[in-house]
C-alpha cells in the first residue's frame, strides 16, 4: 500500500512538470510474472524508459502479462522492446489516440491485446503484422475507417471485437485474411449496410454479433459462407423483414437474436433446418404476425422469448415440439387465456413469464409438470381464477409474481422461504377456480380425463350433470400416476342395468335399480367423501343409493372421468362437474355426514345400510 501510495504521489509530480513516466509493478499472479504498469506519456513519446520494483523470479524480460493505467497517446514501442515476451497487453482507457510507428513490431510472442475504450481513429495497414494475436479487443473508440491490409497476417486471430465505433466503414475485403476468426462482435457501429461477400473468408466463425446498427435489410446469401456460426445477434437493427433463405446454410445454429426490430411478417419456413437452436428472442417486433407453423422445425429450443410481439392466441401447437424447454417468456402481449395442453410437453420448465397480458383464468392443465418451475410472472393481467395445483406442482418455485391481479396481488423473489403464507394469498383465486363448473366431453376411453381437488381445504363432494347413453365412470385417487384409481364409480353398466363402486378394482358395492342415465337428458348425481365413507346420491334424494367405507383411506386430491360405450364406440358422453364445498353440500348428505361424525366421536358402529335408500 505505501509503494501504491509513493507511485500516485511520483505521479502527481511528474504530471505537473510534464515528465514521461513508465513504472511497471511486478508480480507473481497464477505462476505469471505480470507487470501492472502506471504510464503518463501525454506528449507520445516512442522511446521510454521501464522502471520496475524488484520482484523474485520476476524482471522485465520475464513478463507475459501487461496491464496498464494513466495517460499515453500512443503505444510506446519502447514496451515491446522491454518486454520481449509480452504475451497479453491490455492498454483501455489509456486516451491512446494513434498506433503509428508500428509499435508492435518486436511484440512476436503478442497473443492478446486489449484497446478497448480509447481514441484511436483509425487502423494502419499492417498495424499487427509481426504478431502471433489470438484476440484483439478494439471496442468504444472512434474508428472510422479500417485500411484494407490492416488486419493481414493475423492468420491466428479468433477474437476480434470492433463494437461502439460509429460510423465505421466496412470494405469488401475487410475480413478476407481471417480464416480463423472465431469471434466477431461489430455492435453499434452505425452501419448501414453489409456487403454480401464481407464474412465470405470466415468459415470457421462461431459468433457473429452485428446489433444496434442500421442494417434494414439482410441481404440474400449473405451469412452463407458461415457453416459452423453458432450464434447471430441481429438484434436492435431496424429489420424490416427477413427471408426464408437468410439462414438457410446455418444449420449448426444455438442460438439467434431478432429482437427490438420492426418485422411484421415471419416467413413461415425462416427456421426450416434449424433442429440444434436452442435460443431464440423476437422480442419487441411489436407488429408481428407470427404462426406457430414458425416453430415447427424447432426441437431443441430451450429458451424462448416472444415479448411484446403482438401475440393475441396460442395453443398447444405452439409448442408440442419442444419438450427440452426451459424459459418461455410471452410478456407484454395480448393474450387472454392458456388453454389446456398448451405448455403440457414443457416438463423441464423451469421460468414462465405471462406478465402484461389478459389473462382470467389458469389450469395446471396448460403446462407440464412443472416440477422445475423456479420463477412464475403473472402481474398485470386480470386474473381472478387459478387451479391450485399450478402452485402445489411447482415444488421448487420461488418467484412468484402475481401483483395488479383481481384474486391476488403479490410479487415475491422468496415464495420457497414461506409457501404457506404466500398460498394463503392466493385462496381466493383458488376457491373462485373450483367453483366453477367444468363442462367436459368424454370419448370412448379406458383413460380418465383428470381434475383437481382441494380436500384438505373442505372441498369433498362433485355434482355431477352428465347426458350419456350407458357406463359412465368417476374416480377418486390422490395421484393421476396410479394405474388403477383407489374408489371407482361406475353408473350405468350393462345397458343401465346395474352401478358398482370400486375399490382398487374390486366391486364393493353394487345397485341394481336400471335407468340410470339418458344420452338426451341429464342425469344429476352427488358424490362425497368424508371420514373415509362414499356416498352416491341422486340430486333430490334424501339418501344414497350407494355408499362404501373406504378400507384403505386416503386424500382425495383428483377426481377422473371417462366413458366405455359397448354398442357405439363414437358416441360421447357430455359432463357438467361442480366441486362442492363442506358447508355447501346438500341438506341430505350433510345430515347424514353429521350424524357418521358424532357417531365415530362416541366410538359408536356405523352402518351404512340404514342410510342407504331401500
Amino acid at each position: 500500500m505505501i509503494q501504491r501510495i509513493l507511485i500516485l504521489i511520483s505521479l502527481a509530480s511528474l504530471a505537473l512538470a510534464q515528465s514521461p513516466l513508465f513504472y511497471c509493478n511486478l508480480v507473481i499472479i497464477e505462476e505469471r510474472c505480470t507487470c501492472n504498469f502506471v504510464i503518463y506519456n501525454p506528449a507520445g513519446f516512442n522511446n521510454l524508459t521501464i522502471t520496475a520494483n524488484p520482484a523474485e523470479n520476476c524482471t522485465l524480460s520475464d513478463v507475459v502479462d501487461a496491464t496498464g493505467s494513466g495517460l499515453t497517446l500512443n503505444v510506446p514501442s519502447a514496451l515491446c522492446n522491454q518486454l520481449p515476451i509480452l504475451e497479453e497487453l491490455r492498454m483501455d482507457k489509456l486516451g491512446v489516440n494513434n498506433l503509428v510507428g508500428n509499435p508492435f513490431r518486436n511484440c512476436n510472442n503478442l497473443k492478446k491485446l486489449h484497446l478497448s475504450d480509447n481514441s484511436l481513429s483509425a487502423i494502419p495497414a499492417y498495424a499487427f503484422s509481426n504478431t502471433i494475436l489470438e484476440s484483439l479487443k478494439l471496442n468504444q473508440n472512434k474508428i472510422t475507417s479500417i485500411n484494407s491490409v490492416s488486419f493481414d497476417n493475423l492468420v491466428h486471430l479468433e477474437f476480434l471485437d470492433l463494437s461502439n465505433n460509429s460510423p465505421l466503414a466496412l470494405v469488401d475485403d475487410t475480413f478476407d485474411h481471417l480464416e480463423n476468426l472465431k469471434f466477431l462482435h461489430m455492435s453499434s457501429c452505425g452501419i448501414t449496410s453489409l456487403h454480401p461477400r464481407l464474412f465470405d473468408n470466415l468459415g470457421e466463425l462461431r459468433e457473429l454479433d452485428t446489433s444496434g446498427n442500421n442494417v434494414t435489410t439482410v441481404v440474400a446469401n449473405l451469412f452463407s459462407s458461415l457453416k459452423k456460426l453458432e450464434i447471430l445477434n441481429l438484434a436492435n437493427c431496424g429489420l424490416t423483414g427477413i427471408t426464408a433463405s437468410a439462414i438457410q446454410n446455418n444449420t449448426e445454429l444455438l442460438k439467434l437474436n431478432l429482437e427490438n426490430n420492426n418485422i411484421k411478417n415471419f416467413n413461415a419456413e425462416l427456421f426450416n433446418g434449424q433442429q440444434k437452436l436452442a435460443d431464440l428472442s423476437l422480442a419487441n417486433n411489436n407488429n408481428a404476425t407470427i404462426t406457430p407453423q414458425l416453430f415447427t422445425p424447432l426441437t431443441s429450443m430451450q429458451r424462448l422469448i416472444l415479448s411484446n410481439c403482438n401475440i393475441n392466441a396460442i395453443n398447444g401447437s405452439w409448442f408440442v415440439q419442444m419438450p427440452n424447454l426451459v424459459e418461455i417468456d410471452l410478456s407484454k402481449n395480448r393474450i387472454p387465456a392458456i388453454p389446456e395442453n398448451t405448455f403440457s410437453s414443457a416438463n423441464a420448465i423451469e421460468s414462465i413469464n405471462l406478465a402484461n397480458n389478459s389473462i382470467t383464468i389458469l389450469s395446471s392443465r396448460s403446462f407440464g409438470s412443472l416440477h422445475n418451475l423456479h420463477s412464475l410472472h403473472l402481474e398485470n393481467n386480470a386474473i381472478n381464477q387459478a387451479d391450485h395445483h399450478l402452485i402445489s406442482h411447482s415444488t421448487e418455485l420461488q418467484a412468484a409474481y402475481f401483483g395488479n391481479n383481481i384474486c391476488a396481488n403479490f410479487n415475491t423473489d422468496e415464495f420457497s422461504l414461506n409457501r404457506t403464507f404466500y398460498t394463503e394469498l392466493l385462496k381466493e383465486c383458488f376457491d373462485n377456480f373450483d367453483s366453477i363448473p367444468i363442462a367436459i366431453t368424454t370419448i370412448n376411453s379406458t383413460i380418465y380425463d383428470w381434475y383437481s381437488v382441494r380436500t384438505n381445504d373442505g372441498w369433498d363432494s362433485l355434482e355431477v350433470s352428465v347426458r350419456a347413453y350407458e357406463n359412465v365412470h368417476i374416480a377418486l385417487s390422490n395421484s393421476i400416476n396410479t394405474v388403477e384409481p383407489p374408489i371407482e364409480i361406475k353408473i350405468g353398466e350393462d345397458r343401465n342395468r346395474r352401478s358398482h363402486i370400486l375399490e382398487q378394482g374390486e366391486i364393493v358395492f353394487t345397485d341394481n335399480v336400471r335407468d340410470r342415465l339418458n344420452r338426451t337428458a341429464e342425469r344429476t348425481f352427488i358424490i362425497g367423501w368424508r371420514f373415509g365413507i362414499v356416498m352416491v346420491f341422486r340430486k333430490l334424494d334424501q339418501l344414497p343409493f350407494m355408499a362404501h367405507a373406504i378400507e384403505n383411506d386416503f386424500p382425495v386430491n383428483f377426481f377422473g372421468l371417462r366413458t366405455l360405450f359397448t354398442d357405439d364406440v363414437d358416441m360421447t358422453a357430455k359432463w357438467n362437474v361442480t366441486r362442492i364445498q363442506r358447508e355447501l353440500q346438500s341438506m341430505a348428505m350433510t345430515k347424514i355426514y353429521q350424524d357418521i361424525e358424532i357417531r365415530r366421536k362416541r366410538g359408536m358402529p356405523i352402518d351404512l345400510q340404514k342410510y342407504l335408500r331401500n
